[in-house]
């Protein structure tokens, strides 16, 4: 099993940085549109969020890439559903909504290359 300290700085050299990148191209799609590449940043290290679970929780028992928020089909599935509420809401700006779930989805990629994702 991975170390846990090495987990979180994999995340922060690999996760943020993609999802600069993947932010920073798409900001080029939606010119003038703020938060473009904070919503890709923060999306493709959401999915992280369990660690604060494998760590303070779980204890380090069962690998963080076995919960929900490393399944594909979760982001997939929540970012349809919230990609619909926006457009039946009428929020202004889904693309950011798009961006951010786009941004999780990378990680769920990345992932894949460094150990498997249910």
């Amino acid at each position: 099993m991975e170390h846990p300290k090495r987990a979180c700085h994999v995340m922060l050299i690999a996760h943020l940085p993609s999802g600069y990148i993947l932010g920073s191209f798409a900001r080029r799609q939606w010119r003038g549109m703020s938060g473009v590449v904070t919503a890709a940043m923060i999306g493709s290290v959401i999915p992280d969020v369990d660690m604060l679970y494998f760590h303070f929780i779980d204890g380090g028992h069962i690998h963080h890439h076995a919960y929900i928020t490393h399944w594909p089909l979760f982001w997939a599935a929540t970012g349809i559903l919230s990609l619909s509420a926006a457009r039946l809401l009428g929020w202004p700006r889904p693309a950011l909504i798009g961006i951010f779930f786009a941004g999780a989805m990378l990680h769920m990629v990345l992932d894949t290359v460094a150990s498997p994702i249910s």
